[in-house]
């Protein structure tokens, strides 16, 4: 196993014991920045995928990728 495995798997280990659940939060965040992009975008939600990590220095990165059909148009301010 490589350092970066052992190190990623800790973390698991850590985020686990601290009840935390990334998956419901990770929904939670997708639901959110959906109900924006929506509003600039024409997507669908399946389009949306978000990941919510934590990387080796203890900080939590999401990951957000959204294909849309098109952008909508707003009229000139």
């Amino acid at each position: 196993m490589k350092k970066d495995d052992n190190l990623n798997n800790l973390m698991k280990v850590l985020i686990t014991e601290k009840r935390f659940d990334s998956q419901k939060i990770d929904k939670v965040i997708a639901s959110d920045i959906f109900n924006v992009v929506k509003n600039y975008l024409e997507i669908d939600k399946e389009d949306l995928k978000t990941q919510l990590v934590l990387d080796e220095d203890g900080y939590y990165v999401l990951r957000c990728k959204a294909r849309a059909k098109r952008v909508k148009i707003f009229g000139v301010v």
